[in-house]
């Protein structure tokens, strides 16, 4: 299992996507296109 560790930016309260746009590949070179993966459920932020 692969895992994507990331930090955001202060955000105001509410729902968010999450999008990764990346062209790796499994041999670690650079793809031709960039794809997209969007994150099923949406992030929650709550207010402070």
């Amino acid at each position: 299992m692969k895992k994507l560790i990331f930090r955001a930016p202060a955000r105001a309260a509410g729902s968010y996507t999450l999008k990764v746009v990346t062209r790796y590949s499994n041999g670690g070179t650079l793809a031709q296109e960039p794809r997209a993966i969007t994150y099923a459920l949406p992030l929650a932020i709550a207010g402070a």
